[in-house]
């Protein structure tokens, strides 16, 4: 299966302002139907091993005035169709509202490809190119090399220039050259963006086309999807500072 998403520029890019709408700073991580429910599990480890304050928020909350109650949202790994489907015009709304009014969206794998396919909720001018078989086809999972190409970013800053991580079906990413999108990482087998980052109205946006959450040589995640992989580091720092900088403690 192989989709390539035009994306739509909804709205320039601002200078930082902050805070985000959830008072206490609270990040939500989906939880509907189409979200991986490993995914979901591993993103709770993770975020809270740092500390962050967590919790799922399903379909429903999301439709209705959940995401009033959050400063973040997380979206996992699913497949991107499914996502669309599930959340529906009123859901995508929702995302967008929640983003331009200050919110941080945070999409991995699945997630990430949502957020730049037109007609779901477009953050970005771009498009996004899933999945990439040289790494793996769907519906395959493998570990594979990304490799940091800004370093002067707030998430970059402090990370290593290259990680282990998995893949499951995420996006390609591929700003438009006026877009004002910064460019993290590059998957090593490609050279095409696996992480970016940019501003949506007042809000942040963090995407990557990899799973991070996962620890496939580590039982801390609370799951064992993956193990047989064989990641030798973990990519959970980067997740800790993608959080800080889209709650902008960063």
């Amino acid at each position: 299966m192989i989709c390539l998403f035009t994306v739509g520029s909804l709205l320039g890019c601002r200078e930082s302002q902050g805070p985000a709408p959830g008072e206490q700073g609270t990040i939500a991580i989906y939880s509907g139907t189409a979200a991986f429910p490993p995914s979901v599990i591993a993103l709770i480890s993770c975020l809270r091993f740092y500390g962050f304050e967590t919790d799922t928020l399903g379909l429903a909350g999301l439709l209705g005035d959940g995401l009033d109650s959050f400063a973040v949202l997380v979206v996992p790994a699913g497949d991107p169709l499914e996502f669309s489907n599930e959340l529906g015009p009123v859901g995508r709304s929702a995302i967008k509202q929640f983003v331009n009014a200050g919110g941080g969206y945070i999409g991995l794998g699945g997630g990430g490809a949502i957020a730049s396919n037109d007609g779901v909720s477009p953050l970005y001018e771009g498009t996004s190119h899933w999945p990439i078989n040289n790494i793996a086809p769907y519906p395959e999972i493998a570990i594979t090399g990304i490799e940091v190409t800004f370093t002067n970013h707030p998430v970059t800053r402090t990370g290593q220039s290259h990680y282990w991580t998995m893949y499951r079906w995420g996006p390609e990413f591929f700003p438009a050259s006026d877009a004002n999108v910064d460019t993290l990482y590059l998957f090593e087998t490609t050279g095409t963006p696996a992480a970016i980052a940019f501003e949506y109205g007042q809000g942040r946006v963090f995407l990557t086309g990899f799973q991070p959450e996962f620890e496939e040589s580590d039982s801390r995640d609370s799951t064992d999807y993956g193990v047989n992989l064989g990641d030798p580091d973990s990519e959970w720092e980067l997740l800790q500072r993608a959080a800080d900088w889209c709650l902008w403690r960063l």
